[in-house]
């Protein structure tokens, strides 16, 4: 039931026809599905032989006005999605990156056992995660509490960050920020916003993360 349709080579297009028994129904099936998409995306984009790790910058010569350290490392960090949740983009970016897309602490398998919970916290282990991996400068892609978590390392760690790209986050959550974003919700904590404990709190954590078009 598979087809493969003509798309760019770094990212085919594959598409099933019985769409809504495998998307819309049979969660099984629709999990196969996947897994078949993921393997087919990871043959047509098997990373070049021979690269250096970390890949070692290019010339910029002639036309090419791409920033060399994009030809370095891309270091995605997201919050919702986690890494699973951009398998086709990075399958399709690590053509010309090297992607790491870390889980951030407390999200998938990444855990500690020390008491901090703080972006500044987060950064640190990133970091250091990277310096063991051998990157020594990097292109920050964030979303969400990624990108405070970005922002803050590209603080700490300037000869680490060569630049950034950040979406759907604030550069930094202060408590006078946060004290002034309960207080026009009505709530004395984020865990009593993000963690309902009844109906009138769910009602108020949706109208409150969606928006209604008129």
């Amino acid at each position: 039931m598979m087809k493969k349709v003509a798309g760019p080579q770094h990212c085919p297009l594959v598409y099933n026809e019985l769409h809504h028994k495998t998307i819309c129904g049979n969660n099984q099936q629709k999990q196969a599905l996947i897994q078949e998409l993921i393997k087919k995306m990871r043959q047509e984009s098997k990373r070049p032989r021979g690269l250096p790790w970390p890949p070692k910058p290019a010339s910029t010569k002639g036309n090419d006005h791409r920033s060399p350290a994009l030809r370095w490392s891309l270091l995605i960090l997201i919050m919702e999605l986690r890494k699973h949740g951009l398998e086709f983009q990075v399958l399709a970016l690590a053509r010309k990156y090297k992607v790491y897309v870390p889980d951030l602490l407390f999200f998938g398998r990444s855990i500690t056992d020390r008491s901090e919970r703080s972006p500044e916290f987060q950064a640190e282990c990133v970091a250091k995660g990277l310096r063991k991996l051998g990157v020594e400068r990097c292109t920050l892609v964030g979303f969400s509490y990624g990108g405070m978590v970005g922002f803050k390392m590209a603080e700490m760690y300037p000869d680490l960050v060569e630049s950034m790209v950040f979406t759907g986050c604030v550069m930094a959550l202060t408590k006078s920020i946060s004290d002034a974003a309960l207080k026009r919700i009505g709530l004395k904590s984020w865990s009593e916003f993000l963690l309902p404990d009844s109906v009138q709190g769910v009602k108020l954590l949706l109208t409150r993360a969606t928006y209604k078009l008129p």
